[in-house]
């Protein structure tokens, strides 16, 4: 029995040992994340750095640092941290015998959201800030649940509407996330009354982003009545493939 102990606890500091010592070169051999691109490594598995893209859109420089307590528990805790230019998350990984979390918070930049929207003839300013955003995934790599806040602090926005482009300054917004069936669900309120405006779905799955404009979206964004249809249950939607 001693004789097997030694040998698990032998077994275990080799492993930790490998992890600190094995260069992050390695990563991109046993990391397989569709449409993700990652290049100039450094660090180690324990604690590194790497340049990440999505398709050909440049995501940011991601780093990390491996928590060792947490190994000896039986769970794989990685601390995270995204940064680029008008990005800045922070979070951690947490990865167990039940499944896989996700912890994020931060900062997103107007002048990256608008990468996106730009062929929807829409510009925004303003900064989006991601509160206590959890995401966790089974052991197949399926979305079980979504929690968090997003909260976009208002300010001038130009977009379209049936051809007409309109410039108007717009008030705070909050979007609570949550998960609808297969798809994960943001639903975007007026910060001071509570109206909906806008609804976001996406589909991990096949990589599509729908964007839907309620129609308490007119009055919120100054715009005339005449543009909703009788009885619409919503006033338009684009959708975008993120992947």
């Amino acid at each position: 029995m001693l004789r097997r102990s030694a040998w698990v606890v032998g077994a275990l500091a080799f492993l930790i040992t490998l992890i600190v010592i094995a260069p992050a070169a390695l990563i991109p051999q046993f990391l397989d994340v569709p449409h993700l691109r990652i290049e100039r490594t450094q660090g180690t598995l324990w604690r590194g750095s790497v340049e990440t893209s999505l398709n050909t859109q440049q995501v940011g420089t991601l780093t990390w640092r491996v928590r060792p307590v947490e190994l000896i528990k039986g769970s794989l805790t990685v601390d995270l941290t995204l940064e680029r230019e008008e990005l800045a998350l922070t979070g951690a990984s947490v990865s167990g015998f039940n499944g896989h979390e996700v912890f994020l918070s931060g900062t997103i930049g107007s002048r990256l959201l608008n990468v996106y929207i730009v062929d929807y003839d829409m510009r925004l300013s303003g900064v989006l800030a991601v509160d206590d955003v959890k995401l966790r995934l089974n052991n197949e790599n399926l979305v079980e649940a979504v929690t968090g806040e997003l909260t976009w602090n208002g300010g001038p926005v130009r977009f379209k509407l049936a051809n007409v482009m309109h410039e108007v300054i717009l008030e705070p917004v909050h979007g609570t996330l949550s998960l609808d069936e297969d798809f994960i669900q943001m639903n975007v309120r007026r910060q001071r009354s509570g109206e909906p405006v806008l609804l976001f779905r996406f589909d991990p799955a096949s990589g599509w982003l729908h964007l839907r404009a309620l129609p308490a979206f007119l009055e919120f964004a100054n715009v005339p009545s005449n543009y909703l249809m009788q009885d619409a249950d919503f006033l338009f939607e684009v959708s975008q493939k993120i992947f």
